[in-house]
Order: structure tokens, then C-alpha cells, then sequence
């Protein structure tokens, strides 16, 4: 009978850990807010001001979380090839406002090989 008692003790009492210890253990939805609302960019913009440089222009906003990173990739289609410019932040925050100057003067041209 004693044995019988300690067992019903020993299976409640692992029910309830179970019970109140599973939200702790694996939280559903802690991450999810993160992950359904991605960085958004509001706004890019360019100026070409030929043949001297390209002005790009971007806005992004990310309600969840700060934005401390910011690049950006120039996308040359014709070649194939693409440049990363990593744009320092002032003030990391929800909304930035980054920008970069392409110099265009250099005389190259990416134009496809005639082959």
C-alpha cells in the first residue's frame, strides 16, 4: 500500500514539473516576434551625376530590434560581379539612414566581353 502511495506521489509530482517547467524549457513564441517582422527597406533612392559619381541612398527600419549594421551592395549585372561597402552608423537605432558615393571616373567600364 506504501508503495502504491509513493508511486501516485512520484507521478503527480513529475506531472506538475512537467506542467510548469515546460514553458521554461521550450518557450513556443519567445523568438517568433523576431522572425515575423524582418528589416524593411523603406526607402533607396540613387543620383547619377555623370560622369563623375553615382549617389545611393537607403532607408531601413526593423520595429523589433536596433540595426547596429549596415552595407551596401552595388550589383554590377552585366559582369556578373558585385561590390560590399560597409557603411558606418552614427547611431544605431530602429530607422537608419545610410548612403554611399560610387566614383565613376576611373574609366572602368563593365561592359560584356565581346566573346
Amino acid at each position: 500500500m506504501q508503495l502504491r502511495r509513493f508511486y501516485s506521489f512520484l507521478f503527480i509530482t513529475l506531472g506538475l514539473f512537467t506542467f510548469f517547467l515546460s514553458p521554461i524549457a521550450a518557450p513556443g513564441h519567445a523568438h517568433g516576434l523576431a522572425y515575423t517582422n524582418p528589416i524593411t527597406v523603406t526607402s533607396r533612392s540613387y543620383t547619377v551625376n555623370f560622369p563623375k559619381n553615382i549617389d545611393l541612398q537607403a532607408i531601413a527600419n526593423d520595429p523589433v530590434s536596433t540595426i547596429n549594421r549596415a552595407s551596401i551592395v552595388i550589383d554590377f549585372s552585366a559582369v556578373g560581379g558585385q561590390e560590399i561597402h560597409p557603411i558606418p552608423l552614427s547611431k544605431p537605432g530602429n530607422t537608419i539612414s545610410v548612403s554611399w558615393r560610387e566614383d565613376t571616373t576611373g574609366g572602368i567600364h563593365y561592359d560584356r566581353h565581346p566573346f
